[in-house]
């Protein structure tokens, strides 16, 4: 049987061949333009050779008019010269031609022959002179310090020239004289400059060795310094450089590509869509009864190699695909629970559609009229130490699971995770239930809890429950106020609470809003917030004075003082626990609302002044960790080092301070520090002895570092925190 797709997924296959065969022209393309465009190149620079060689005809002509030896030397490459090439000998010999022959040309403006010896000058369209009478006797006589071969573009008469350079030397390596043959530069440059895109350049040489080079682009001189003016020249060569630009070569190469590569794309695109409505045109000709013999083949294998276990087969698979069918739906149905369930939860009333489903899925009727919600908010702590991911994830499974196992006379509607990593529960029971038996429910899946739980003593909870909820408006009101209530009321009594009502508003003591404050100043050391917190309650007072919010002041403040204590480690010091307890007995016996509050800021000044960063308890499981404290404890005084104690567990210092870290949060340096400020504490509280002679007591080297920690950790010097504590009553 042939699906209908079918003919579609040719066509996108046939595209893609289409597209691929296109990518491999191009690239095929890419290198014959390539090629082409290198060629032309080529011819190019074989034109600009040829033209550059015929500037300098006339120099040819003439020197080998007076039987002077002449080298052509044609290559072509990324680089390309067109040298002349003159023997240094009998450059007088023949001058009276030379003379006749340079008239005739428009690159050179003159050639000079200087005689040293006999001071005359033989200059071509001029005739013959005595060097004091020539007027570029100045320039001549300046060539006598010279013994090298060289270019100079310069000025004579007015006139911009370019001066090519050559002397004669005798056996005896006297200068005999000077051949000068000056170019017209403005006439050189505008002959060169035809050569479209191309540089070029004129070079002297001494036999293979380039010693000069004048570039009127750059318009510079670059002269070979390894040059040994004591050698004797061989060769005067006049050379052309003629070399192509890449990036130029490289710009017209892909604009040429990209021109015509647009042209093959069209070609492409034409072909493929004459051969797809030709190809469409057949099959739709040839459709029908190709389909009817695909149709009648199928029908004749079926009927001749079909069997029992084929019917089998096909059975289970549909039974199969049937409840991957079911689960998928029932897993989209979950999720929907869920979303509808955190909507309500957190005030968001669903929408008609979503209402209707939510009612069918827990068989609601009649708009919750016939039907109670219980709300549960759990929350999950460590009784021992804080709870590892590993035990929150085990408690929130437990807790689901649990409360999913519903009784037939109540059903659970779908536990979820809030925003604070805790539980939030919505159950559904009729109103014909009894209070009693709710709670008696709601106590079952308690106890399933602990009993679940006992495994690991470490995870601990808490369950707050609102009872009798009539309608889907007050299930938000409900959550909250069960998350208010979780921490003041099951925290600080230990026990979980099942509430038939909803609690008036007015009542609430702390919101958990408040809580989280409360906790977050106690971890960060900072009480700020809690002091304007509790100045906030008192000022509620001083404009009511109602005995309500005086109760709700100093119960605020005793709240807070637990949760602030129940976050910190403090010293062990007897003293400091009593006068702690001193200043919580005040609050409690306190009929004045201003020294409640006082008294409060000076609880929570007294705790952050004495807090000391013990290692918790949770982190001694390690005997290398047992025995460092041990050790540590002993030999605090000694000035030890983390080498020392590590060197006695007969552990790499390395792994010790990192399983250290890993364990406590803290280094090793950082553990014996504390220490020491914790003895130095106890020392300040119960002697009188000197800052000085504390610091040696407990392990420093001098009184600066002791003081310099301590200010660090308190906010004070050690002689300030004497000074107080003193005062304090």
């Amino acid at each position: 049987m042939i699906k209908q797709g079918s003919f579609r997924d040719f066509i996108i296959q046939y595209l893609k061949v289409t597209v691929l065969v296109y990518v491999a022209f191009s690239i095929l393309f890419f290198s014959f333009v390539y090629l082409t465009q290198n060629k032309q190149e080529q011819e190019k620079l074989d034109l600009c050779l040829a033209s550059s060689a015929s500037y300098l005809e006339s120099i040819s002509n003439i020197l080998s008019s007076v039987n002077l030896t002449l080298l052509s030397d044609k290559s072509i490459s990324q680089i390309m010269n067109s040298p002349f090439t003159v023997d240094r000998y009998e450059y007088v010999r023949g001058m009276q031609t030379i003379n006749s022959q340079a008239g005739s040309s428009d690159v050179i403006s003159s050639i000079y022959i200087y005689q040293k010896r006999s001071g005359e000058v033989l200059a071509t369209k001029e005739g013959k002179y005595l060097i004091d009478s020539f007027h570029d006797q100045e320039f001549l006589r300046e060539l006598e310090v010279i013994s090298s071969t060289f270019i100079i573009p310069r000025v004579s008469n007015g006139k911009s020239i370019i001066t090519l350079v050559s002397p004669w030397i005798l056996s005896s390596y006297d200068i005999k004289g000077y051949i000068c043959i000056n170019l017209d530069a403005i006439e050189l440059n505008k002959r060169l400059s035809q050569i479209m895109g191309k540089k070029y350049s004129l070079q002297a040489t001494t036999g293979e060795q380039v010693f000069l080079t004048y570039n009127p682009s750059g318009n510079n001189l670059d002269v070979n310094k390894n040059f040994s003016r004591s050698k004797n020249l061989e060769h005067f060569n006049i050379s052309i450089s003629v070399m192509r630009e890449k990036s130029k070569f490289y710009q017209q190469l892909l604009v040429t590509f990209l021109r015509d590569s647009i042209f093959l794309l069209l070609f492409v695109v034409l072909v493929s869509l004459v051969f797809y409505l030709l190809l469409r045109s057949l099959v739709k000709a040839f459709r029908p009864l190709v389909y009817k013999l695909a149709t009648l083949y199928r029908e004749k294998e079926r009927h001749m190699g079909y069997t029992i276990n084929d019917l089998r087969n096909d059975f289970n698979q549909l039974i199969t695909d049937r409840q991957v069918l079911f689960d998928s739906v029932d897993r989209m149905k979950w999720i929907a629970k869920r979303k509808i369930v955190t909507d309500l939860l957190y005030g968001t009333i669903p929408d008609k559609k979503e209402f209707q489903f939510f009612c069918n899925s827990f068989d609601i009727l009649n708009q919750t009229l016939q039907n109670f919600f219980a709300i549960s908010y759990i929350s999950l702590y460590g009784k021992e130490s804080i709870l590892s991911t590993e035990d929150k994830v085990l408690g929130e499974v437990v807790i689901q699971d649990i409360f999913m196992d519903g009784n037939p006379k109540e059903v659970t509607i779908c536990p979820v995770l809030d925003n604070d990593g805790n539980i939030g529960v919505l159950l559904n029971y009729q109103k014909s239930m009894p209070q009693y038996e709710i709670e008696a429910l709601i106590k079952t899946k308690i106890e399933k809890i602990e009993q679940a739980l006992k495994a690991n003593p470490n995870i601990g909870f808490f369950v707050c429950t609102i009872n009798s909820v009539d309608s889907i408006e007050k299930i938000h009101l409900a959550y909250s106020q069960a998350k208010d209530n979780l921490i003041y009321r099951n925290v600080f009594l230990n026990r979980n609470h099942i509430f038939d009502t909803l609690d008036d508003e007015s009542l609430k003591l702390l919101s958990y809003a408040d809580m989280q404050m409360m906790i977050s100043a106690a971890n960060s050391d900072d009480f700020n917030a809690v002091h304007q917190y509790i100045k906030s309650l008192e000022e509620d007072y001083k404009k009511n004075k109602n005995q309500e919010e005086f109760y709700k002041l100093k119960l605020s403040a005793l709240i807070a003082a637990s949760i602030i204590l129940g976050q910190t480690y403090l010293s062990n010091n007897l003293d400091i626990q009593k006068k702690i307890l001193d200043v919580l007995k005040q609050i409690v016996s306190s009929e004045d609302n201003k020294k409640i509050a006082n008294d409060f800021i000076k609880l929570t000044n007294l705790i952050s002044r004495q807090r000391i960063f013990r290692m918790p308890e949770g982190a001694m499981g390690s005997d290398y960790l047992q025995q460092l404290v041990s050790f540590v404890e002993v030999n605090y005084d000694k000035g030890i080092t983390v080498a020392e104690v590590a060197n006695y567990l007969n552990l790499n210092p390395k792994y010790l301070a990192r399983l250290f870290k890993q364990e406590t949060g803290q280094t090793i340096s950082e553990y014996i520090s504390r220490l020491r400020i914790e003895k130095g504490l106890s020392l300040l509280n119960q002697t009188d002895l000197s800052i000085q002679e504390i610091s040696s007591q407990i392990g420093f080297s001098d009184s600066r570092s002791f003081i310099r920690l301590f200010k660090k950790t308190f906010d004070m010097t050690p002689g300030e925190y004497r000074k107080e504590i003193n005062t304090t009553p």
